[in-house]
């Protein structure tokens, strides 16, 4: 792209950005990528102290204004994946970011698994080298850290019948745990800190009497959130 200044054989002229300067002088000639404020600097080789100043800006990006960006959907619970897109008349390159948890990050509409609240943005090119960028906020929300996400059944049936035969705190949004049941006089007869791990109705390797157990647990949940509860458990033979 052209550039001129007033021409006078008695003056020097500096141009800016000499990186995108392809030819110096009082016409000076820029090969352009992005909207560039341009600088240019004219000194007189009679009168040093003599200096005169201007500036330009040179918008290369009106092709790509109507850009837009979306995402769908824009709220999702964590662990859920949102669609992101793109639209503009003319793009033929796209670059997503942060790419960690896009399945592509060069694709107009990469699908996303952010693991928190994320502000995605992507820069998109136009057949001339014209460049622009957008962004969009996908927000992560998390379960309710408490019933009914968060429960212990009130009761099972370890018969080795393969149905409800061991008892396991249940949650989707479970990170740390604390689950121990109780007999009638207070004996601790299990515990874990693991969710895979429950209860199978034995203590010490022995088959427990069918009754009611009492039991507490404590759980923090994705997000931070914590919760906790006691109440009565039934061993049902």
């Amino acid at each position: 792209m052209p550039f001129s200044a007033n021409f006078n054989n008695s003056f020097t002229y500096t141009w800016s950005t000499p990186s995108q300067l392809s030819s110096n002088g009082p016409a000076a000639n820029y090969i352009l990528r992005d909207s560039l404020w341009i600088y240019c600097e004219a000194t007189s080789s009679v009168f040093n102290l003599c200096q005169y100043k201007d500036s330009v800006k040179a918008d290369v990006s009106r092709d790509l204004d109507d850009l837009k960006l979306s995402a769908d959907p824009q709220r999702i619970e964590y662990g859920k994946t949102s669609r992101l897109s793109t639209s503009a008349k003319a793009i033929i390159g796209y670059v997503w970011s942060p790419r960690s948890t896009l399945d592509n990050y060069l694709i107009p509409s990469p699908k996303a698994r952010p693991l928190e609240t994320t502000t995605y943005t992507v820069q998109v090119r136009s057949p001339l080298g014209c460049r622009s960028a957008d962004s969009v906020v996908v927000d992560v929300y998390f379960e309710d850290c408490k019933e009914p996400e968060i429960y212990l059944p009130t009761g099972f049936t370890p018969n080795q019948d393969q149905k409800n035969d061991i008892l396991y705190l249940r949650g989707d949004n479970i990170e740390l745990m604390r689950l121990e049941i109780y007999d009638r006089w207070g004996q601790l007869v299990f515990e874990s800190d693991v969710q895979k791990k429950g209860w199978d109705g034995t203590f010490k390797g022995a088959v427990m009497e069918p009754s009611v157990y009492a039991y507490h647990f404590w759980v923090k949940c994705l997000g931070g959130a914590t919760y906790s509860k006691s109440g009565n458990v039934t061993l049902i033979k």
